[in-house]
């Protein structure tokens, strides 16, 4: 190999391209990521791993109900917190074309895109689209939960409002009714990750690297990409 790359400098030859890309880091900064820019509907979360590369991967904030699956402490809540920075300073509405958050704050840490006035959309006012993120869902999707929001948080039927929500266990969830695309953090368990949607194929790569935090699975669109989720401040 040192002889090859003696020769290939005598001669002026330019480096081969590497066969294959660096692994996924095991952690990834938000700041390392292209900023969200307001008014545009996809919210930059994470790295992407697609078998060539690594690029980054984005959330539609408009096509469709988005599900984090996953344990505590894997980074659910810090992908929620992703979406709103763009819009939140300091917990207080801020004026955006057409966007505006009121972050209210339970113990599901609730936030609502509304008119612009920290208030629910007037129907005098045209609003392009709503997004409702929901962390600790799993009471919402329980058909036995008492919780006022429970039943109609998760239906992908409403084309006005985008629902991204945490939950810990899929088991009340239905695909693709309740959500089109999915982050799943594996468990380890492999009859658990197969049927959160996991590949068997991405499973067998998975080894130590399933139980990092932020290291996840995106699924939409037929595909499964691994992913890093970006951390940030929440």
């Amino acid at each position: 190999v040192e002889a090859a790359r003696t020769a290939a400098a005598f001669h002026g030859l330019v480096h081969a391209s590497a066969l294959f890309t660096a692994p996924l880091p095991r952690i990834v900064e938000a700041d390392m990521l292209p900023a969200t820019v307001i008014g545009v509907p996809s919210v930059t979360f994470a790295l992407a791993d697609d078998g060539i590369g690594i690029d980054v991967a984005e959330l539609a904030v408009n096509a469709g109900n988005v599900g984090i699956i996953g344990s505590a402490g894997r980074g659910k809540s810090t992908i929620l917190a992703l979406p709103s920075a763009p819009f939140t300073r300091h917990s207080r509405p801020v004026r955006a074309p057409g966007h505006a958050v009121r972050d209210g704050r339970s113990s599901r840490r609730r936030y609502a895109i509304t008119d612009g006035c920290g208030s629910p959309p007037n129907r005098h006012l045209r609003i392009p689209h709503l997004l409702w993120l929901v962390d600790d869902a799993d009471t919402l999707f329980d058909p036995f939960g008492t919780d006022r929001y429970a039943h109609g948080s998760g239906r992908a039927g409403d084309h006005d409002v985008t629902v991204v929500f945490a939950v810990e266990t899929s088991k009340h969830i239905r695909i693709p009714e309740h959500c089109g695309t999915r982050i799943v953090f594996p468990t380890g368990e492999r009859t658990v990750d197969l049927m959160d949607g996991i590949p068997a194929g991405l499973l067998s790569q998975a080894g130590r690297m399933n139980h990092d935090a932020g290291r996840a699975v995106l699924l939409r669109e037929g595909n499964a990409l691994w992913i890093q989720c970006a951390m940030a401040k929440i």
